[in-house]
């Protein structure tokens, strides 16, 4: 009996640790998990109002959730919906709360960050924006791309003012391999690639044109200069240095008669008014009817302008100093005491410059003895301050009196 009733009380602690063990697995799978979701949640503007367009920095909001370990094995970017009601809305910044909602039962929002958005609402204005076509690749050997025509030549794109005004131009690419005979393509437009298009409200009116290209033979080509053009007055006392374009030459072609008569290129005119110092300007090329570019491809300059300040002449008059005679001897006397010495520099610095910055010392020689010297002075004896120069200087000798010393 004893044995029985040892035996029926093991059964009983197993079944009771069973329970506890089960009862335990569901407490714990129930427990809430609390952490910030990865990645963050897109915002979505609802009710933009017409004719406007929202410009924000903030593109997602991070959110911190409570909900029990099974349902984050379900989460996902989509799960969550964050929205910005923008109803009522005026031109101008806007600052409104974020609403973060889950698509999913049993699960507690708990912080969102950052919890309202300020983003600015702007007018939608429109522009004419011209279109470049680039080449790739290259028609057959002996051949090469004649004249361009792109129908439109240019396309609308619409956005914000502020963003409008960085763009310039749209861009296509036409592919060419081995053609021989002229090419007329519908070719995919879009904005340049140096825009953040993924933070742009920018969209153009249409995706494709038509482009017809002329193919030529290679004869049809010709190596010329490029001439700067320059338009306004520079400021008084500025002068150019030096005026470098790069590059200096360019590749054309075209019709016979049109390449005869193009002996250089001229840029457009960079404008000189109100230039106050060195500076390096983008230009294009201005190309004359039936003519294009064949090296470089892009109608593109670099003019460098180095500026320099006209110079003028200044007289001062200057003491002479004179270094220590050798033992035994002594200065007596010097004529002239003072040198007229002609300086050059800029109009600035000749106004401000004091006769005590400029040094004038005469080393006497050591074979000099007692009596009447005449000594040749030059403008290397004199030291002027940083950016001016010595011209010139009068008279060309002083007399030096050297008397022996008393004992």
């Amino acid at each position: 009996m004893i044995h029985w009733r040892l035996g029926r009380d093991r059964i009983a602690q197993i079944l009771c640790l069973g329970f506890a063990l089960f009862l335990w697995l569901i407490v714990s799978s129930s427990q809430q998990r609390v952490a910030l979701f990865p990645g963050g949640i897109p915002i979505t503007l609802e009710n933009i109002p017409t004719g406007l367009i929202p410009l924000m920095e903030e593109e997602k909001v991070q959110v911190t959730i409570s909900a029990e370990p099974t349902l984050w094995q379900q989460f996902n970017p989509n799960s969550f919906e964050a929205t910005v009601d923008l109803f009522n809305a005026q031109a101008g910044l806007v600052d409104r709360p974020i609403q973060v909602t889950s698509k999913l039962n049993n699960v507690d929002i708990l912080r969102i960050e950052p919890d309202r958005l300020l983003l600015r609402l702007e007018p939608i204005e429109t522009k004419e924006i011209p279109i470049r076509i680039q080449i790739e690749g290259e028609p057959a050997d002996g051949f090469a791309t004649g004249d361009i025509t792109i129908s439109p030549a240019t396309v609308q794109v619409a956005g914000a003012m502020s963003q409008l005004n960085q763009v310039t131009e749209a861009l296509g690419k036409l592919a060419l391999n081995g053609e021989r005979d002229i090419v007329k393509r519908q070719i995919e437009i879009h904005l340049p690639e140096t825009l953040d298009l993924s933070k742009t409200s920018l969209t153009l009116a249409q995706h494709e044109v038509e482009v017809t290209a002329s193919i030529v033979r290679a004869s049809n080509v010709k190596t010329v200069g490029v001439t700067v053009q320059t338009q306004g007055q520079l400021p008084g006392g500025k002068v150019i240095e030096s005026l470098s374009v790069a590059p200096s030459v360019v590749t054309i072609n075209g019709a016979l008669g049109a390449l005869a008569q193009t002996r250089s290129l001229t840029t457009t005119a960079i404008d000189l008014s109100n230039l106050n110092e060195s500076k390096t300007f983008e230009s294009t090329l201005e190309l004359p009817a039936g003519i294009r570019l064949v090296e470089p491809p892009v109608n593109t300059v670099s003019i460098s302008v180095e500026l320099g300040t006209v110079g003028l002449t200044r007289s001062f008059s200057v003491p002479i100093h004179l270094t220590a005679p050798t033992a035994g001897l002594e200065i007596i006397s010097i004529a002239p005491t003072l040198a007229e010495v002609q300086i050059h520099g800029s109009i600035d610095q000749l106004a401000k410059l004091k006769e005590d910055q400029i040094l004038f010392e005469l080393t006497l020689p050591v074979t000099l003895e007692s009596g009447k010297q005449t000594l040749l002075i030059g403008k290397e004896q004199i030291k002027v301050p940083s950016g001016l120069s010595v011209v010139g200087v009068s008279p060309q000798t002083v007399v030096v009196d050297l008397g022996k010393t008393s004992n």
